[in-house]
């Protein structure tokens, strides 16, 4: 009986490269140990969604008009930058039902002064990218700041409401979107940062949470986030790419965003040489 194997070995040095055929990729700095005529570099779709969250307690974002407004014109200047995916290709059990708001792309007031902390963890940002926002929404009337923290303090400053804005990811404990909408903007729960306080949705959330059926549970959903989509404290600006190198040798169907989850290796066939 044949049987194919595919070995996944750590490595420390260059040497050890022949040892393996398949990895994720960290960092750039990685692809030099693997040259483009053995090994071909794909993109996957990250399970987890980058949020940008709005202080409604600061005078800058003190009303909804003035949250929407700031949200729609980062969504659209970081999604450019950045190059997310749809939330629909990062993590299957979503639809493209976000809410959007039909406010105009600027400040009411311009000039309006923006700091927004983050941290590199479960999302990844850069400061090139960065640079390119702030000097975009400048046309907007937004003057912004961005300061890194490291995991911690980021958190900590959220808890505490000694924000204005943040920039972070999020990764969902399970396979399901209220695994995604409740941490965030259910009333006294765990990741509510932003303070988001809404019985009407939280009533939503108890009946889409209570196993419905689908159809059923997108038209919740649908309600949950016109909510969201007016109040504007919490923004999914998209997912992430992981990045993932195989040998040149073996015909892979690929991952998504489940990643490793999704890996069918017993599919997996040598290419003709």
């Amino acid at each position: 009986m044949n049987r194919k194997k595919i070995e996944f070995r750590s490595y420390n040095d260059a040497s050890n490269l022949v040892a393996f055929d398949f990895r994720i990729i960290a960092s750039d700095a990685e692809m030099v140990l693997f040259p483009p005529e053995k090994y071909e570099s794909r993109e996957f779709n990250l399970l987890q969604t980058i949020i940008l969250q709005l202080n409604a307690g600061r005078k800058e974002f003190a009303t909804g008009d003035e949250r929407c407004r700031f949200s729609a014109a980062f969504a659209e200047e970081s999604a450019k930058q950045y190059k997310w995916s749809k939330l629909s290709e990062g993590l299957p059990f979503w639809t493209d039902f976000y809410g959007k708001t039909k406010l105009p792309i600027a400040s009411s007031k311009k000039g309006t002064k923006v700091t927004i902390l983050y941290a590199n963890s479960v999302g990844h940002f850069s400061t090139a990218n960065n640079d390119k926002i702030r000097d975009k929404l400048l046309a907007s009337g937004y003057n912004i700041e961005f300061k890194r923290l490291d995991s911690a303090d980021l958190i900590a400053r959220m808890r505490a409401k000694n924000y204005t804005a943040t920039l972070w990811g999020f990764l969902p404990d399970y396979i399901d979107p209220d695994a995604l909408l409740s941490p965030l903007v259910r009333s006294g729960q765990q990741y509510n940062w932003s303070s988001f306080n809404n019985k009407a949705v939280d009533t939503l959330l108890e009946l889409g949470g209570s196993g419905l059926d689908g159809i059923v549970r997108k038209q919740i959903y649908d309600k949950v986030f016109d909510a969201m989509g007016k109040d504007c404290r919490i923004s999914f600006l998209g997912s992430e790419h992981g990045r993932y190198v195989v040998s040149r040798k073996w015909d892979f169907s690929g991952l998504s965003g489940l990643g490793m989850l999704t890996a069918r290796f017993r599919d997996v066939k040598r290419r003709a040489p």
